[in-house]
């Protein structure tokens, strides 16, 4: 979660200076958001596989 956390600062901090800059794109927020999804999808097998051994 702290791992997590700092990333997403890190990574807010960058789309806001990304965004006041004369080249404004979205592919960072692009890679930003593949990168929380493959993280959720991760999260949700592990949970997955930990509510099957708890059975």
């Amino acid at each position: 979660m702290i791992l997590t956390g700092g990333l997403s600062t890190i990574a807010g901090t960058s789309f806001i200076l990304q965004a006041v800059g004369a080249h404004a794109s979205l592919t960072n927020i692009a890679g930003y958001a593949t990168l929380g999804g493959v993280f959720f999808l991760i999260s949700g097998i592990r949970l997955h596989r930990r509510a099957i051994e708890a059975q």
